[in-house]
C-alpha cells in the first residue's frame, strides 16, 4: 500500500494543477510524435537500404548469367565472375550465396539447396543456413542449348553489413526528431506557462 502513495500524490497534483495537467499534455503529445516519427522514418530507410541491395543483387546475377556459356559438346559451363561477389564486400563479414540451374532443373553451379524469392527480379527476405539472407533471381535466355530454355540464377547476401548503418540512422533519426519535435512543444509550453501564473 506504502509504494502506491507516490502515484496517488501524483495524480493529486495532476487533478489540482492545471499547470501540471499541460505539462503532462504537451509531454505525452510529444512522446507520442517522436515514437511515429522515428517509426516511419526507419521504416523509409529500411526500405532504402533494401533497394539498394536489391540493386546489387539484380547487378551480380546478372554478371553470372552473361558468363554461363554452352561448349561444343552441349554443355552448360560457368566461371562465376570475381566481381559479382566482390561487389558484397564491405568489411562486415557477409557471406554471399549463388546457384544456376538450367530452365528444367539442372544445377549448373552453387548451392543446390538456396531458395528462390517468389517473384523473380524482386528481393526478397530468406533464411539460408541459419542466417537472414536478401535473395534474387533472375531468368536469362542462353543461346546453344539443346533444349529451348533458359538459366535461372539466383543470388543471395546475408544481412550483416546494414545493421550497423541501420543503427546508425536510426540514432540520427531519433535526434533529429527529438529536436524537430520537441521545439514546438517548448513553444506551447512557453506561451501557456505565464498565463497559469496568473
Amino acid at each position: 500500500m506504502s509504494a502506491l502513495l507516490p502515484l496517488k500524490a501524483v495524480w493529486s497534483g495532476l487533478r489540482h494543477s492545471l499547470r501540471a495537467q499541460l505539462l503532462a499534455w504537451v509531454t505525452a503529445t510529444l512522446v507520442c510524435v517522436l515514437c511515429l516519427n522515428l517509426y516511419f522514418s526507419t521504416s523509409r530507410a529500411r526500405e532504402a537500404a533494401n533497394i539498394v541491395t536489391d540493386n546489387m543483387l539484380l547487378g551480380s546475377a546478372r554478371m553470372i548469367a552473361e558468363a554461363v556459356r554452352v561448349d561444343d559438346g552441349g554443355n552448360v559451363e560457368v566461371d562465376i565472375p570475381p566481381a559479382a561477389l566482390e561487389m558484397f564486400d564491405t568489411g562486415q563479414g557477409d557471406n554471399v550465396y549463388y546457384r544456376v540451374i538450367t530452365a528444367w532443373g539442372s544445377l549448373i553451379a552453387g548451392y543446390p539447396d538456396l531458395p528462390s524469392p517468389n517473384k523473380e527480379q524482386e528481393g526478397q527476405g530468406l533464411s539460408f543456413h541459419d542466417h537472414n539472407v536478401r535473395a534474387l533471381t533472375l531468368n536469362h535466355p542462353l543461346v546453344g542449348l539443346t533444349n529451348d530454355g533458359g538459366i535461372n540464377v539466383t543470388v543471395a547476401v546475408t544481412n550483416n553489413a546494414p545493421a550497423p548503418c541501420g543503427t546508425g540512422c536510426c540514432w540520427r533519426i531519433s535526434k533529429a526528431s527529438c529536436c524537430w519535435s520537441s521545439w514546438p512543444a517548448s513553444s506551447q509550453w512557453s506561451a501557456c506557462a505565464p498565463a497559469l501564473r496568473r
